[in-house]
Parts: structure tokens; sequence; C-alpha cells
């Protein structure tokens, strides 16, 4: 309930019908009091006030971002009801298990369930149309915002000026760990603060709180064996990948891998593994599996869940789950032939050396024809290559010697 701050000036006002001066003060207590006593007027019935509902759509899910609004009203009521109102401190705890007064009560914070993202800006036909504002942290531990900007709000009794609208979004980044409500489901809720002076510089203010119940998101899950296929005795693995959304907190949890080999994915699993997230909480490698029989094998990932995450599973026969596994390969190499051995034979080379005839010049009576002898046939095998110098060679060498015989034979003749 909004109800002014300073009930002492209020009352005095509504009561005396004009407000008190300073040199007043000090009766002003003694006459608010004698006031509520004659039934002259309520605490609520007079002075400055305001409300600020906060506003936001009562079903969430974690991961959604949402249109939300804070909107500050002129309530002023008796002598003050026609008074503007200039708008002060502006103030919104987004998320807490129990609101008081435009806080959270010592016990209940839970900061971080909702957190309100720009642009921040007054809307049309309101008292700040156009106007931006800046929103800082100013308490971590209970996750309360304060509101400001450089122009200055009035807000009038009547007509669009009547009231201030602030939209800007909310990003539901997590489930809440304190319930706000006993509701089924998970309740947050939150409190709003603003503050306001007349000109008189009469001064007022007014809370507001809001209730949402968080749902666990449902992620995307995509996984993929490796390799596949693959020969029996061979290891595969399979990855799972979860994809959470982008303004959430990441998930927590662990990713079960159960294999089978049949295609209804029913009965005991073949292999199981259990694998943790890793710290960002996207991806699980399940443990290495080896196959012991020919057969498609089939992965189920499972994940867990958590307080912001529900459980989900891949499907049966999905493509990018299935391992082919087949028997092993023998290869033999062909039976090697040696290859044929080739003997070539020399040819022979046959060079017949002329036999030499020398006429010697007669010194007596007697004429002596010596022949020289018969060296016959040379039979010179061949070598191969390049045996043409060879053969010269021999040759010339047969004629020296043939040429040194004759030569000792002449010799001899003369001697004698």
């Amino acid at each position: 309930m909004l109800v002014p701050t300073d009930h002492t000036r209020s009352l005095t006002a509504a009561c005396s019908g004009r407000r008190p001066s300073a040199l007043l003060a000090l009766g002003a207590t003694a006459v608010a009091s004698l006031c509520v006593v004659l039934g002259a007027v309520s605490p609520a019935a007079a002075g400055v006030a305001l409300s600020i509902p906060p506003d936001l759509p009562t079903n969430l899910v974690v991961g959604v971002s949402v249109a939300s609004s804070l909107t500050i009203r002129h309530q002023n009521v008796g002598t003050e009801a026609a008074d503007p109102d200039t708008v002060g401190d502006i103030t919104l705890v987004p998320s807490c298990g129990k609101p008081s007064g435009g806080n959270c009560a010592p016990g209940f914070e839970d900061p971080g369930v909702l957190v309100p993202r720009g642009p921040f800006t007054g809307a049309a036909g309101t008292a700040c149309d156009g106007m931006s504002f800046t929103v800082t942290l100013i308490d971590s531990a209970m996750g309360k915002y304060k509101f400001q900007t450089a122009s200055t709000i009035v807000l009038t009794q009547t007509g669009p000026t009547s009231e201030c609208k602030i939209d800007y979004t909310i990003d539901v980044r997590r489930a809440p760990v304190k319930d706000s409500s006993t509701a089924p489901g998970l309740q947050t809720d939150q409190a709003s603060f603003a503050d306001a002076e007349t000109a008189a510089h009469l001064p007022g203010s007014g809370t507001g709180s809001d209730r949402a119940t968080i749902t666990p998101a449902t992620m995307p899950i995509v996984t993929a064996v490796a390799p596949t296929p693959i020969e029996l005795g061979h290891s595969f693995h399979d990855t799972a990948t979860l994809t959470p959304p982008p303004n959430a907190v990441a998930p927590t949890g662990t990713v079960r891998f159960d294999v089978y080999t049949n295609d209804t994915c029913t009965g005991a699993p073949t292999f199981s593994s259990t694998n943790p997230l890793d710290p960002t909480g996207h991806t699980a490698v399940s443990n290495d599996f080896t196959p012991t029989i020919v057969a498609p094998h089939q992965v189920i990932a499972t994940y867990s869940g958590d307080a912001n995450y529900v459980s989900v599973a891949s499907l049966c026969n999905d493509p990018l789950e299935t391992v082919q596994v087949t028997g092993t390969t023998t290869t033999v190499a062909p039976p090697t032939t040696p290859a044929p051995t080739t003997t070539t034979s020399a040819p022979t080379t046959t060079t017949t050396v002329p036999a030499t005839t020398t006429t010697v010049a007669p010194t007596s009576t007697t004429t002596n024809q010596v022949s020289p002898p018969d060296f016959g046939t040379v039979t010179l095998p061949e070598t191969g290559t390049g045996n043409g110098m060879t053969q010269a060679l021999i040759a010339l060498g047969l004629l020296l010697a043939g040429g040194l015989l004759i030569a000792a034979a002449r010799h001899r003749r003369v001697s004698r």
C-alpha cells in the first residue's frame, strides 16, 4: 500500500486547511494527532504519495527476454491532491523472495533471477516522454538498481503527465532459489520504490511489487559419433553439445551415453558412460567404446538437467548417432614371379694373322729361303662393349711378337 512518508506534514495540512510553516513545526505533531483522534482524516487520506508498480509477464521461461516497464504515478490526496510532484529517487529490485517496502527482506535476497537491460527510455505521451535513463546496480547483494535521468520529471494530478512510464527489457537469467509464493512452481517478486516532493518541499513516496512464475528451459542437444564406420576391434566415442539461451546462465550437470545394438534402443545398453559438461556448460564427451560384434551401434545421449534446464535426450536411429561396425579385413599380397634371367654369351671374333714372307739377299752361292713359323688362326673372345680396342691391341701384340721371331731367325742364319 502506498502511503505518505511524512504523515505529520500531510495530516496537519488536511486538518488546518493550510500547510504548516517552519515556525509551527514544533506543534505539527500534536495537531496531527488531534486530527486523527477526532476522525478528521486518516493517515492515508491526505499528503503526497506515489504508486510505482513494475510490470512484467506472469509466466516466464529461463532464457527469454521480455518487455517490461516501471510506472510512477501521481497519487496525492487531500489538500495536496492538485499539487505537482517532482520525482526524485527511483529504484528497483527485480527479483526477491520477500519484498519489504522498496527493498528485499533480509535472508530473502535472490539477485540475478531477473536482470533489467536497456535501453531505458521514457514512454511516449507520459511525463518522461523520450527521456533516457541510466540504470546502475547500487546493491549487488540485494540486486538493487537505481534509475537516473538528467531531465526533471514532474507529475501532475491528471492527464498524460500524471505518470512517467519507463520502458526496458528484462532478461530471465535463471530460476529462483528463494520461492516467493506457496503456489505451484517457482515464483519471484519485484520490489520498486520512488520518492517525490511538491513545490513547497512536502515529500512523499511510494512502493510497488509484481510477481512472476519462472519455468526451466528446454535446450536442443546435438550429438555426433566418431569415427564411423569402424572395423571390429576399433573404438569410437560420442560428443553431445547443448545450446543454452544467450541471456541465461550456463547449464550444469552430466550427460549419460548409452550404446545399443538394436534399432529400437531398448533393453540393457551394451555400453554406458556418464560424463560431466565442460566448464562452459556446452559439451560432454563419452568414454571410448570398443564393439565386440559386427552390427550397427546406436547411441542415446541424455542430459541430466538442472534447476534451470529440463532433461533432454537424443533420438534413436539418429544418423549422427549410428556407428557402422564391420568385420576385419585381411589383405593378402599376390604371389610374386621372379624376373626371368637372361644369359648372354659373348660372340667370338676370329682374327686371321697372315704369315709374313721376307726375302733375304743371298751372301753365297747357296740361296736359302726361311719361312716364318705359321702361327695359325688366333680366336679372340669378345668381352662386351668396347672390345674393338682390346682386339686391336692383342692383334698388334701378336704382330710385334711375330716380327721379333722373324728377326731372331734371320739373325741365326746370318750368324752361321
